[in-house]
């Protein structure tokens, strides 16, 4: 009884007037992201085998019950608001964290990482393997002053935890006052820095003070993360769970820095996030139409043929996810017939390539190469035809891995130019549908393309990048790869409704209601009126019970009628950031009813010029449609059947 009374008394001692427990820290935080150079969303994690595994951060990117009300916008948030490469791919020592190290490995690294990642914001916990190996306070406390400092000279908005209690000190005052010296300098170091804290120590003992060890720890140092509590925002997850009870603390506190320091505005100098994929999506991946060709490509590897002129080209991204711009250029493009998937394949290159020629199935991925990876199917499995091509016409191909279950019959060709490479191949769909349901083969299909240049000396790194970023250091991870669909096997990619107005009732618009001069079909259009000082006639056409959500990827669609020739202009107004995005229809068809589809997301731009897109889920509540030139006389715009369009 009285070891438990001396561990109450010095946890209450311990946490009077703690950092973090005011706003203390919002306006230092606000002055240090005005510095910011980098990329919205980026979360870095630092600190030892605490911080490294899987248990911590990544789970916050997945779905969780029991969530409770006041976090529940905060949990939709920080699924979009966090880039995708920080949840599983900046894990590593190379990204800042790794078991059994302390504040000195953390103090000799931390201005590579924050040079390499330049992250929005750190996550800092390191303490535990120094309560053992040391080094203690006050060079502990230095070590942390000097981690946060080069933070928050970065840019970088830290965010510090104290250390878990460890298992030793229970019912030992001794132990527990070692380890709260730690806690304490944590502490310290948040108030002296002005810096938000997670006093993660405090929140384990007060919902677990005696029995914390056989709870929420689940070794003696490391958090628990028992299997019925994961993914679980309940009360009793919460103190039962040291993993859980970790990602609940840091979920509240970055939606907390958000809402006070980053969201929107704060920070004018900071450089926005760049849009993961500037085209469709499909279940957060990134979604292929594989057109039918007019006529078949020669397969000579110079991708000249006029069918690939009229293909688009699908650039690649960093294979980790990061919106950095690849040094290297590479786009793939894809075509089908009912019979043959074609490939092309185009490598930026002027330095010397890095391969030679080897026999079939050799390792390939020795040399600077490019990969294919195609299955039938939505499912992410492995059982999916991979093919990997060098500059020198050597290939590997095998089915889930084995060699021998796949020895295709394809046509390949390579050409080398002076600044670029490219592969061309010609693969015989029955290879691939083998043993498939042919009802099923129109799409989804799973898909990924990528490339592999490889390092040139110790100072130019690997180059790895894909169509689908696998935000993994390897490409086999099937649960990112992309969707596709073959236009030949009447393949499409699906949309969802987002808005329609077809004016047939009562709605909220500024505009005449026309019924002579209708499409056919309908009773009644909108046409413009002239009370619009940049167009000879203007429409708007209002959504906004409820405003509309945008897509990844947006599309409007509209019949229209002008009489003259000139460009329509239309504009949506995202209600979220308060500002119009415009694009136009360069040149409509004149004197007869027409439809129209525009890319809101890959095509519109604000009315600054600035190259800022549309986002997912902002809210969208008017559409307008111009044409003309002001004061022009007789001048006639209608349209009719207004549709929003998206795919996700």
């Amino acid at each position: 009884m009285k070891a438990k009374l001396a561990c109450l008394a010095l946890l209450a001692a311990a946490t009077g007037g703690l950092a973090g427990e005011d706003d203390s820290w919002v306006e230092p935080m606000k002055a240090v992201r005005a510095k910011f150079t980098g990329q919205r969303g980026t979360v870095a994690q630092f600190g030892d085998s605490i911080t490294i595994t899987m248990a911590f951060f990544t789970p916050l990117s997945m779905e969780h019950k029991n969530v409770p009300a006041d976090l529940v916008e905060a949990h939709a948030w920080i699924r979009k608001y966090v880039q995708p490469r920080c949840w599983r791919a900046w894990k590593g020592p190379r990204f800042g964290n790794e078991g059994s190290t302390t504040t000195e490995w953390g103090l000799a690294n931390i201005s590579a990482w924050l040079k390499k990642l330049n992250p929005e914001v750190a996550l800092i916990m390191w303490g535990t393997n120094d309560t053992y190996q040391g080094p203690k306070p006050p060079k502990y406390t230095d070590n942390l002053r000097l981690i946060v400092q080069a933070c928050l000279d970065n840019g970088t908005v830290p965010i510090l935890y104290t250390i878990p209690p460890k298992g030793d000190q229970a019912g030992n005052a001794k132990n527990t006052a070692h380890v709260e010296s730690f806690v304490e300098a944590a502490r310290t170091v948040a108030a002296e820095k002005k810096i938000p804290l997670v006093d993660f120590y405090k929140e384990i003992m007060t919902r677990q003070p005696t029995e914390f060890h056989k709870t929420l720890l689940g070794d003696g140092l490391h958090p628990s993360y028992p299997q019925p509590y994961q993914l679980d925002f309940s009360e009793e997850a919460l103190k039962h769970s040291g993993y859980t009870l970790r990602n609940y603390l840091t979920l509240k506190k970055l939606w907390e820095v958000y809402q006070k320091v980053l969201s929107p505005g704060k920070a004018a100098t900071a450089a926005e996030a760049e849009p993961e994929r500037k085209g469709p999506t499909f279940k957060g991946r990134p979604a292929v139409l594989v057109a039918r060709p007019a006529t078949e490509p020669a397969v000579d590897g110079r991708l000249d043929d006029p069918c690939w002129e009229k293909a688009d080209p699908l650039p690649f991204r960093p294979l980790d996810g990061s919106a950095d711009k690849p040094k290297h250029a590479t786009w793939a493009k894809l075509l089908a017939t009912d019979k043959t998937l074609f490939i092309a394949i185009q490598c930026a290159e002027t330095d010397q390539l890095r391969s030679r020629t080897r026999d079939r199935d050799a390792n390939i991925w020795e040399d600077d190469s490019v990969e294919l990876f195609i299955k039938p199917g939505p499912e992410a499995t492995r059982q999916y035809h991979h093919l990997i091509v060098n500059p020198e016409g050597s290939f590997l191909d095998d089915l889930g891995g084995d060699n021998e279950a796949w020895q295709s019959n394809l046509k390949l060709a390579v050409a080398k130019a002076k600044d670029a490479w490219s592969v061309e191949a010609a693969i015989p769909l029955d290879e691939l549908t083998k043993g498939h349901d042919k009802a099923k083969l129109a799409g989804p299909w799973r898909l990924n393309l990528t490339r592999m240049r490889q390092p040139r000396g110790d100072d130019i790194p690997a180059e790895e990048t894909a169509l689908a970023p696998t935000e993994d250091p390897s490409s086999h991870v099937p649960d990112m790869f992309a969707y596709a669909w073959l236009e030949a096997l009447g393949g499409k990619p699906p949309e969802r409704v987002i808005f329609q107005q077809n004016f047939e009732s009562d709605g909220d618009w500024d505009g005449d209601i026309e019924t002579n001069n209708v499409p056919a079909g309908s009773k009644r259009a909108l046409a413009g009126h002239a009370k619009d000082k940049y167009h000879a006639r203007f429409i708007r056409v209002g959504i906004r019970k409820p405003p509309a959500r945008a897509a990844a990827t947006t599309l409007v669609r509209f019949r229209y009628f002008v009489n003259k020739p000139g460009p329509i202009e239309v504009m949506a107004f995202d209600l979220t950031q308060r500002d119009n995005y415009a694009g136009s229809l360069a040149a409509p068809e004149v004197g007869k009813w027409a439809e129209a589809t525009l890319n809101i997301t890959r095509d519109f731009r604000r009315k600054d010029g600035s190259p800022a897109s549309m986002a997912p889920g902002d809210a969208i509540d008017d559409l307008f449609f111009g044409a003309g030139t002001p004061g022009e006389k007789a001048f006639q715009l209608l349209v009719d059947d207004v549709i929003l369009v998206g795919t996700d």
